[in-house]
């Protein structure tokens, strides 16, 4: 792509790869570094800019560091907002109520959960998503039992919110330690497996599917 010395391509290649690290076994600091080269090649609002400020969410969500993942969805909801894309701006919804609903208040999630509600029936899967968010939200608070033995759903959620979704759209991302590796080796390592089976502490939703809408 570097050789086509297109910078929407360019860009795109690095933010996409970016916001797919936790789930492709990178580490934090090459998805920062892929996201922050994406944003560097050009300013211009993009589709791969904002892959890259998702990136950005996504690492600091998974560092649970609320303020950090907040400036980054707002940096990636301002090049939504002049991209006038509206798959853009659902993901946008979708990535918002994911840091809220993870590491947000109860008010937080469902504060998003009302914009999701909103803008993301159109978007099946994302709608699915944003209800298993809200749900963990929900144990995480105390709000709900305690997830079932058989699989990574809370055992009752509200009846509105009640429905069939497969917990296989849960899963567990990670990044691997900072130890120096670099993207496109050949020993990656599988997806560690979820710590499910009835434990409130490690009740935790993968980042939004990277999927366009």
């Amino acid at each position: 792509m570097d050789r086509s010395g297109d910078p929407a391509a360019r860009t795109y290649t690095r933010g996409r790869t970016a916001s797919s690290g936790s789930y492709e076994g990178f580490t934090a600091a090459e998805s920062i570094r892929l996201a922050e080269e994406a944003l560097d090649i050009s300013r211009k609002p993009s589709r791969g800019g904002m892959e890259g400020h998702s990136a950005l969410v996504h690492v600091h969500t998974l560092r649970k560091n609320l303020s950090a993942a907040r400036v980054s969805v707002d940096q990636m909801q301002r090049m939504t907002d002049r991209l006038q894309d509206e798959g853009s701006q659902r993901r946008t919804v979708l990535f918002r109520h994911y840091v809220e609903s993870r590491l947000g208040t109860r008010r937080d999630a469902d504060r998003t959960w009302t914009q999701v509600e909103q803008t993301l029936k159109p978007t099946p899967v994302w709608y699915a998503e944003s209800e298993i968010y809200h749900g963990l939200a929900q144990v995480r608070h105390g709000d709900v039992p305690p997830v079932s033995a058989q699989g990574c759903l809370p055992s009752r959620l509200s009846s509105r919110r009640n429905r069939s979704v497969s917990p296989s759209l849960i899963y567990w991302p990670t990044f691997l330690p900072d130890t120096g590796a670099t993207t496109g080796t050949s020993s990656r390592p599988t997806r560690p497996p979820m710590p499910c089976h009835g434990t409130r502490s490690g009740d935790q939703a993968a980042p939004p599917d990277r999927g366009g809408s």
